[in-house]
């Protein structure tokens, strides 16, 4: 025949032979109970437990968490280019600017406090809220996370938010100081 038509199959090595072995046949009760009681048990295998995020337990130093902030597509891209720079993580970009720009950054009232003092009912929630800003991982010890987190929480403010904004202050360049008096007359007149 031609190759496109019948074919004879040899079907012999696909017979329906089980890939398991099947279970060993059921010993008298009195036979189990003798073997059982003279055998040692084996080891129970315990996984260990998996800590909650919020759970209180202290942790060695070291261990790193998983910190997520949703940045501005050119503050991710500031971020990466910063740390790539300085030869530094991330986070100790990140935990720079904090350090340097904290006392900057300003309490915001929060949407319910400001239509409150408007004399406006509370809103309703959005029925989803829609994520703005490229996801940064950033992998930082657990107090250092709630440290951000709660300064955060008191300022009013997304830990995305505040993240972004010490970002914005930490890349901007200062403001050249305004030249003295003493400088100004020390300069030759042309």
């Amino acid at each position: 025949m031609s190759d496109y038509g019948p074919r004879a199959v040899d079907l012999s090595d696909f017979s329906r032979r089980p890939a398991v072995p099947p279970p060993p046949l059921a010993r008298p009760e009195a036979t189990q109970a003798a073997t059982a009681s003279s055998a040692p048990k084996p080891a129970k295998m315990v996984t260990p437990r998996r800590r909650g995020k919020h759970e209180a337990e202290d942790e060695p130093a070291g261990v790193k968490v998983q910190f997520v902030v949703h940045l501005p597509a050119e503050m991710h891209h500031w971020l990466r280019e910063r740390a790539v720079e300085l030869g530094w993580p991330k986070r100790e970009v990140i935990l720079d600017a904090f350090v340097a720009h904290r006392e900057a950054l300003t309490p915001h009232a929060s949407d319910a406090e400001r239509r409150r003092a408007a004399g406006l009912p509370p809103r309703t929630p959005p029925r989803r809220r829609e994520v703005s800003g490229v996801p940064s991982n950033v992998y930082m010890d657990r107090a250092e996370a709630e440290v951000l987190d709660r300064h955060a929480r008191e300022l009013g403010m997304s830990r995305s938010q505040m993240v972004t904004e010490l970002l914005v202050r930490a890349s901007t360049p200062p403001a050249p100081a305004p030249p003295t008096k003493r400088a100004a007359a020390r300069r030759p007149r042309t």
